[in-house]
C-alpha cells in the first residue's frame, strides 16, 4: 500500500507539469494574436516573462509538493 502513495505523488506531480505546458502552449504561444502587437521583440520578451515565471511558480509549487509528501513519509 505504501507505493500507492508514491504512485499518486507521481501522478499529481506530472498532472501539474502537463498543465503549465498546455498553459504555455496554449495561451502563450498565440499571445501576439490574442493582444494584437505586431512587434516581435515585445511580444517575445512578454511570453518570455510569463514562461520564466511560471517555472518558478512551478519550482516552487512541486518543492512544496515534495516536502509535505516527505514529511507525511517520515510520521509514518
Amino acid at each position: 500500500m505504501a507505493i500507492l502513495g508514491l504512485f499518486g505523488f507521481i501522478v499529481v506531480m506530472w498532472t501539474i507539469v502537463l498543465s503549465a505546458c498546455g498553459f504555455l502552449i496554449i495561451f502563450v504561444a498565440p499571445l501576439d494574436a490574442l493582444l494584437g502587437i505586431h512587434n516581435r521583440i515585445i511580444t517575445s520578451l512578454i511570453q518570455a516573462l510569463i514562461a520564466i515565471l511560471l517555472v518558478v511558480g512551478l519550482v516552487m509549487v512541486l518543492d512544496r509538493i515534495k516536502k509535505l509528501y516527505t514529511l507525511r513519509k517520515l510520521k509514518m
